[in-house]
């Protein structure tokens, strides 16, 4: 059978079935508007119109979006096929009887010059000139023959779509979500694996179009991909800042950290969007760090990939102290929340300094029980509790000096919270400490220089946490 493309009588047909589908996409949404009314109709109670709103919902609704996404698939490939067609094949009509014959009549030219050319060279060049018009017809033939090739499979996701709707038109029909007998409506016993199946063919068609170079590289990341684009399509609020804001990562990293995001519970998730248009990534090949007053966040994101604690936990770590600051100046605050929001009578960070304190006085209690100081009173034993305390908890500057006794508590206690707080999942909790007493107690996880809790010059504290 001929290979032929009538691009007049193709692009007729093209834009009548697109002008068909359009009405029906429009259809399909007034059905979707007329479900979400008879929903949202709080004078239709009782057992069968509260059956039926769901019945609605969990049914004709996804059927009228299955309807809808096929048919937006049918005018995306109609269009597609002409136009590929004008890109790789010819802008006018191709015939693959008549490019044969072409190639034969110009052989059979060939053939005559030759001969000729044997007698007398001077036909050589319109023998060249012939095998140049060969050349490109021949091209012109194997274009056809690809696209045709190719072309072959631009509607098998419309096919799967429509198979989708089919199985949903079967099971809503003979009105078999209706119980006559109790009046009410149910899915029970239906088969709804077509809602799935439709969703899943749409979206799988979209992320690799939008995504198709990073999914042949990371196809087990197909699901994260269509979560992005599912949540990005129902909040396109965040999304143009979202992009903006991590602009400077890769692909990979980008899409991971989407991910993360967007798959997060509430209020993390709208939290973790809130404030994008307020900070931007300065660096990520640093250490993390977040400037309120350059509205920075520093990480090293190659690190940051495999991190101990977590993918990107820095990155998140960081943008917690960005969102802190921010929410904290958005209700009135100055600055971080945690410095100035109270609660009983107190700060969040100043509730971290007593939990601290709390924490190395009663390790502190534990090791003044053994017999090295049974010679001690208590008030002795209390005196050496709130020096050696007071020595931990860095507030400032201090000409403090601690007596022997002091130093081997202090060690030993430091030795000993140190070494507790060492695993990875103690990571938040050892940055607390490490930020409490410039760490003086840290584990494994801490902003390990001073000059990130205290200013080199005048030794005050420039972080309060």
């Amino acid at each position: 059978m001929s290979i032929n493309m009538y691009l007049g009588a193709a692009s007729s047909q093209k834009n009548n079935m697109n002008s068909l589908c359009i009405e029906i996409i429009q259809s399909m949404e007034q059905v979707k508007a007329s479900i979400k009314a008879f929903n949202g109709a709080i004078l239709l109670q009782g057992k069968t119109y509260r059956t039926a709103k769901l019945y609605m919902s969990q049914t004709y609704l996804p059927l009228a979006q299955g309807i809808i996404y096929l048919c937006e698939e049918l005018i995306r490939q109609n269009d597609r096929y002409i136009n590929d067609f004008k890109s790789e094949v010819a802008t006018t009509d191709v015939k693959e009887e008549e490019i044969l014959e072409q190639i034969r009549e110009i052989d059979r030219m060939i053939m005559k010059y030759e001969e000729l050319n044997s007698v007398t060279p001077l036909f050589h060049s319109t023998i060249i000139v012939y095998q140049l018009m060969k050349k490109n017809l021949q091209d012109k033939l194997q274009r056809l023959y690809t696209y045709n090739t190719k072309s072959a499979n631009n509607y098998e996701t419309a096919l799967q779509l429509a198979k989708g709707v089919i199985d949903g038109l079967q099971a809503v029909q003979n009105g078999r979500g209706f119980n006559s007998k109790t009046g009410t409506f149910s899915t029970e016993g239906m088969n709804l694996d077509w809602i799935a199946h439709i969703d899943k063919t749409h979206y799988t068609r979209k992320a690799k179009e939008e995504y198709g170079d990073y999914l042949e590289e990371y196809p087990e990341n197909i699901e994260k991909v269509i979560t992005i684009i599912k949540y990005d399509e129902s909040n396109p609020k965040y999304v143009d800042d979202t992009n903006e804001f991590l602009g400077p990562l890769e692909t990979h990293d980008t899409i991971e950290i989407k991910y993360l995001i967007y798959s997060a519970d509430e209020p993390y998730r709208r939290l973790s969007l809130q404030y994008l248009n307020q900070v931007e990534i300065a660096a990520i090949d640093e250490s993390g760090v977040f400037s309120s007053d350059k509205n920075t966040i520093k990480f090293d994101v190659e690190d940051d990939r495999t991190n101990d604690r977590g993918k990107y936990f820095t990155f998140f770590h960081e943008l917690g102290h960005a969102i802190d600051y921010y929410h904290g100046t958005e209700h009135g605050y100055d600055g971080f929340i945690s410095e100035s929001f109270e609660y009983e009578g107190k700060t969040l960070s100043e509730h971290m300094y007593v939990d601290v304190e709390n924490k190395i006085q009663e390790q502190l209690r534990t090791e003044l029980k053994q017999e090295d100081y049974d010679e001690l009173t208590s008030a002795e034993k209390d005196e050496l509790i709130n020096n050696v305390s007071e020595y931990f908890i860095y507030n400032g500057p201090t000409n403090q000096v601690l007596s022997d006794d002091e130093k081997d508590l202090f060690m030993e206690v430091k030795t000993q919270l140190s070494d507790e707080l060492r695993p990875d999942h103690h990571n938040n909790a050892s940055d607390v400490y490490g930020g409490v007493t410039v760490n003086q107690i840290k584990g494994k996880w801490a902003h390990h220089e001073e000059s990130y809790w205290i200013n080199e010059e005048t030794g005050e504290r420039e972080r309060a946490k």
